[in-house]
């Protein structure tokens, strides 16, 4: 599985260094969801997705970075 970013008004996948592609298999692959999460944190862009990409680049699975975070903030512990 590779975790791309993707922004939600071009389509494009984020490349590194501020470039944007239309190819995910060009895309930068950040690993891990937090690793993407964290990018995503930098890039200050409200139109971006995560995109997870199995094997080929037709079989994409996307959420916006919004519910993501929204999820991640629900699962963590509180004390």
């Amino acid at each position: 599985m590779r975790v791309l970013l993707r922004n939600t008004s071009s389509g494009c996948y984020y490349q590194g260094e501020g470039q944007w592609v239309a190819n995910p298999e060009k895309g930068f692959d950040f690993g891990s969801i937090q690793e993407a999460m964290d990018w995503a944190g930098r890039l200050t862009r409200d139109n971006l997705e995560l995109a997870l990409a199995f094997g080929s680049p037709n079989l994409i699975s996307a959420v916006s970075m919004k519910a993501a975070q929204a999820q991640v903030a629900q699962s963590r512990p509180t004390f």
